[in-house]
């Protein structure tokens, strides 16, 4: 057993956080019960702010003093706790996933935070971290891992199984990103808290200005935040996918990606149970595709619904086998896909068709004649809801199940091996028994919990050999 590592001093504004993050509860408690107190006294708020600051410094040395780690030949030791004395111990081949994350300000001290996970892990947390490490300490840990073929960045050549985005790429990516959408929601909610905050005086003679030019001052307003959302949007996911590299050696993928943050992982392929072609409408029409990977790990949290990216952006006709070379139970070209009767679109749309008559009529309602102008929801929906249904389709053969499906404007084709498969069913409901159509569902294991993937108002027949041929 090697001998115990303290963290670098820079690893104390690790503690820091950790520590205001877990007092911060009992402060707001404090400051709202006890300062009236404490006034009364001649204890001023500067002074309890400082006793404050004082006490979280103090606890965060200790808690870093007594933190250590051991990299020894058969596990990793973790020791940490001031009161309670703890001493985590992980055996290499129980380790499943390592990510690294790295700000900014740690790269010229060349120190990144390790989250570890195991298969044994049941939280949505990693079960070790260790903060604010040398970079070489991923590498000592995989070497104990794999003693034949420890994959590092200085390993990597370049005739390595390797994919690095380009700058075209890269932009064209962040170009075609639906991100604007929750960006102008956040911006609506923030205008909000600014108007609520404006004295009422200076409202009504804003309202009163845009009675006078209300459309070109709503055309403007519109058009600054659409603006606005979409340089945020993409500034965000330049960050976010700045360099973005993965690579595959002997079944282990390692991405690396990001600006600002620095963020890596490593993954055993047969961790991946599903893979997933996703096109938002944007992209359907340039043609391009982005892959991703549903992963038994949280590696993916950070990412768009829990699914980490495998190749950002890509030609449609060069994705499946793109994904092949890093993902090889993956088909070098995806096969064609059952889709459904036409019959069954009706149900699509007529789902997407009753939330929007709900909405037109709570408006109408409410405004009265203007609330008619909602009605442009409906044609919206019909769009929704064919869209949705001709998406959808699926394929059986070769020990695997490809669905697809359409929401919200996005298109995913899930590929997923039969042993991944932790269940399937049939539903059917009694309204659905005189139609002759059925609900086809599978549950596959996504991070620590579980995904549901849906084959809707499919012929009972089909979702019955499907059914049979997964038994």
């Amino acid at each position: 057993m090697t001998s115990k590592k303290h963290l670098n001093p820079v690893a104390l504004i690790y503690f820091i956080y950790k520590t205001l993050a877990d007092w911060l509860w009992i402060i707001f408690i404090v400051f709202a019960s006890l300062l009236s107190v404490f006034q009364k006294v001649g204890i001023s708020l500067p002074m309890v702010v400082t006793a404050f600051v004082i006490l979280i410094v103090i606890s965060s040395i200790i808690r870093y003093g007594v933190f250590t780690y051991e990299i020894g030949e058969e596990m990793l030791t973790i020791n940490s706790g001031i009161f309670v004395k703890k001493h985590l111990h992980i055996p290499y081949q129980r380790i499943q996933t390592i990510t690294q994350d790295q700000q900014f300000f740690l790269i010229p001290f060349h120190l990144e935070t390790l989250n570890i996970e195991t298969a044994g892990q049941e939280s949505d947390k990693a079960e070790a971290i260790l903060p604010m490490v040398p970079e070489s300490t991923r590498s000592i840990i995989e070497s104990h891992r794999h003693p034949t073929s420890a994959v590092t960045d200085a390993d990597i050549k370049p005739d390595d199984n390797v994919y690095h985005i380009d700058s075209h790429s890269l932009n064209i990516f962040a170009l075609t990103s639906l991100g604007i959408l929750p960006i102008l929601a956040v911006l609506g909610a923030v205008y909000g808290r600014i108007q609520d905050a404006i004295p009422e005086r200076y409202l009504n003679s804003l309202f009163a200005l845009m009675a006078n030019e209300s459309i070109l001052i709503i055309v403007s307003v519109i058009v600054i935040l659409l603006i606005i959302g979409m340089i945020i949007s993409y500034l965000m996911t330049i960050f976010k996918y700045y360099r973005f590299t993965i690579s595959e050696d002997n079944g282990q993928l390692q991405t690396t990606q990001g600006l600002i943050t620095k963020r890596s992982f490593s993954v055993k392929q047969q961790r991946i149970q599903a893979v997933v072609f996703k096109q938002n409408i944007i992209r359907q029409l340039f043609k391009l595709t982005t892959v991703q990977t549903v992963v038994a790990s949280n590696a993916g949290k950070q990412e768009e619904e829990d699914d980490i990216t495998l190749v950002p952006v890509i030609n449609n006709h060069l994705a499946d086998s793109m994904t092949h070379r890093f993902v090889d139970w993956v088909p070098e070209k995806l096969p064609s896909l059952a889709h459904l009767p036409h019959r069954s679109y009706w149900y699509y749309i007529r789902n997407a068709s009753l939330i929007s008559i709900l909405m037109v009529a709570i408006f109408v309602s409410t405004f009265r004649i203007w609330g008619l102008t909602t009605l442009i929801l409906l044609p919206f929906a019909i769009w929704i809801g064919w869209y949705a249904a001709k998406n959808n389709g699926y394929y059986i053969g070769n020990h695997q199940l490809i669905i697809s499906n359409g929401h919200l404007l996005t298109k995913s084709i899930t590929v997923v091996e039969t042993k991944n498969i932790q269940s399937f069913e049939v539903r059917q409901s009694i309204w659905m028994h005189r139609t002759g159509l059925a609900h086809f569902v599978i549950h596959i294991r996504s991070k620590n919990s579980d995904k549901e993937l849906r084959l809707r108002y499919i012929p009972k027949a089909e979702a019955d050999n499907l059914f049979n041929w997964l038994s």
